[in-house]
């Protein structure tokens, strides 16, 4: 069912993406703390300017150039894999906040989506309106998507209230 779905996709994006995403974060967040050391630097009374053209070479250098040990992508691999299957809560404090993260995270992602989506359809809207365009397939499927995700929604709420109530029964 829905779990094994789930878990599946997890297990794939955790074995594949995760790590190399981790990865490419820590390279980024690396380099942007070194060059932000270098730019302090610059900033005190007692720093020297003959040697700034060099270490701006340098930080580029270290930019083109830089590369993790191929190991890393396999620790974190089996690290964050073995976390993900470590089902054990150890208190409800910790589950609270955890699924607290992962609401904020997708509603998040669901706010940037619907503005998207909304600036998509406002955009069209206001160039037909004025006769410059008339709607593409592509803007035709989105109506489609945002009217059947509305159905959905709506049976879903629909589903909650009544789940609510025979609860409460």
């Amino acid at each position: 069912g829905f779990n094994t779905t789930v878990d599946v996709k997890l297990q794939q994006w955790a074995e594949k993406e995760l790590p190399r995403q981790c990865v490419h974060i820590g390279h980024l967040v690396l380099l942007d703390e070194f060059q932000g050391l270098i730019e302090r630097e610059q900033k005190k009374s007692s720093y020297d300017s003959i040697t700034n053209d060099l270490k701006m070479h340098v930080v580029q250098a270290c930019r083109s150039r830089h590369q993790w040990d191929s190991k890393a992508l396999d620790s974190l691999r089996v690290i964050q894999s073995q976390a993900l299957q470590d089902r054990n809560v150890p208190d409800k404090q910790q589950w609270e906040s955890a699924t607290k993260f992962m609401e904020n995270v997708l509603r998040k992602e669901l706010e940037h989506e619907e503005s998207e989506l909304l600036s998509n359809i406002n955009q069209s809207s206001w160039k037909k309106l004025i006769g410059l365009q008339r709607s593409t397939i592509e803007e035709k499927y989105r109506q489609q998507c945002v009217k059947e995700l509305d159905k959905v929604l709506m049976s879903r709420q629909q589903l909650d209230q009544t789940t609510k109530a025979n609860q409460v029964v």
